[in-house]
């Protein structure tokens, strides 16, 4: 019986030594496994998350706030001035020309496209309308249709002054 105890004890020693040694090879394999299937699962959130399109969504606050809401684009690269292409809400007439003080502040504003400007009367200029907390930069629209489709909803889903263009 002694000789089966050592042989016992010899075994769970030497089991004790595997353990104590490193991982058993079957459970390294699903540990990769493990670590494999998180990455995976990792870079497929990333990509979904660089190929889906974020909706484009129009501060109806910002909209509403607004003394003039226009379709523009610069006048001249990285000017001040924008020329009007449509307007809804406000009195100008498209073609003209008005000076926006703080239009260096947008982020990524690129010349010669379009945008939605939401813009505040300004000492006889314009500036992009901010509002009470608003941390960020000025926020201007890019003048797609889903874009423009928003803007014209906040319009006309709101109390018409009698100075303001009927959303179009």
């Amino acid at each position: 019986m002694s000789a089966a105890r050592s042989h016992s004890r010899a075994a769970e020693t030497a089991g004790a030594v595997a353990v104590a040694g490193g991982p058993v090879p079957g459970h390294r394999r699903s540990l990769l496994a493990a670590v494999f299937l998180a990455a995976a699962w990792a870079a497929a959130l990333f990509l979904l998350d660089l190929v889906t399109a974020r909706p484009r969504i129009v501060s109806p606050d910002q909209i509403l706030k607004s003394d003039l809401v226009v379709i523009a684009r610069r006048a001249a690269a990285a000017g001040d001035r924008v020329k009007i292409d449509r307007v809804y809400r406000g009195r100008k007439e498209p073609g003209n020309e008005v000076r926006v003080v703080n239009l260096a502040d947008v982020r990524g504003l690129v010349d010669d496209q379009p945008y939605i400007l939401p813009l505040t009367a300004f000492r006889g200029d314009f500036v992009v309308t901010i509002l009470d907390r608003q941390q960020v930069p000025p926020l201007v629209y890019p003048a797609l249709p889903e874009v423009i489709q928003q803007v014209k909803s906040i319009l006309r889903d709101a109390p018409q002054l009698d100075d303001e263009a009927d959303p179009q």
